[in-house]
């Protein structure tokens, strides 16, 4: 799983604080970004899973809390877990002509 965004991605947009029982269903089921989109998921309180589909169909997770945040991958199908006393928030990237040739 990747670590960071891009240096030069520039924030787009961030959701609301969103909760166990505000977060939509479709970001707990497989989806995807778009093509030049990142984002990091933020826990403020909690934790949550996130999983990632990788080659061939493996499931990678990482457990998230304050102090591990997930970087999500253009175009790369994963979803997101809360735990019940979950608080989060979701911050979108879009790369750069200049951070996407690096």
């Amino acid at each position: 799983m990747f670590s960071t965004i891009p240096e030069l991605a520039v924030e787009q947009s961030r959701t609301a604080i969103l909760t166990a029982q505000t977060l939509p269903r479709a970001l707990q089921q497989w989806h995807k970004t778009e093509a030049q989109i990142w984002a990091k998921i933020v826990l403020l309180h909690g934790t949550a899973r996130y999983e990632v589909q990788g080659s061939a169909d493996n499931i990678e997770a990482q457990q998230l809390s304050p102090a591990v945040v997930g970087i999500i991958v253009p175009l790369q199908y994963h979803r997101i877990l809360p735990a019940a006393d979950a608080q989060l928030q979701i911050i979108f990237y879009r790369e750069t002509y200049a951070s996407a040739a690096v």
